[in-house]
């Protein structure tokens, strides 16, 4: 019996376009949460959302920045370690990404600034 991280993991091993599957595996894990993937890497679920990024899922750049604590930094798909300021202006620069008031409002949240 296989649960169902254990067939997210399997159907990223066969997929040719598995974007919305890290997305998937990445929701149902929890933050401290590591996965193993078919081909040996050991992704957390911040770590997924950049795979999914990196695979054309532009609008898990939001989830990914909502996601974080602040402060919480990433290593971006560019290499780039980001905080979670620094990952939501990632997503206002993407024209997928809706809301942008909504993201403006959380990088100004606590009347802090953000490096580009």
């Amino acid at each position: 019996v296989m649960d169902s991280k254990l067939l997210l993991i399997e159907a990223i091993a066969h997929s040719k376009d598995p974007g919305s599957l890290y997305v998937e595996l990445a929701d149902r894990m929890d933050n401290n949460e590591t996965v193993t993937l078919r081909d040996g890497r050991v992704l957390d679920w911040k770590l997924l959302l950049v795979e999914a990024i990196r695979d054309g899922e532009q609008s898990s750049i939001k989830a990914l920045g909502m996601r974080m604590a602040p402060g919480e930094t990433v290593v971006y798909v560019d290499g780039r370690v980001l905080n979670n300021k620094q990952v939501l202006v990632q997503a206002l620069c993407c024209t997928q990404c809706d809301n942008v008031r909504e993201l403006l409002d959380e990088i100004l949240a606590d009347g802090g600034t953000v490096t580009l």
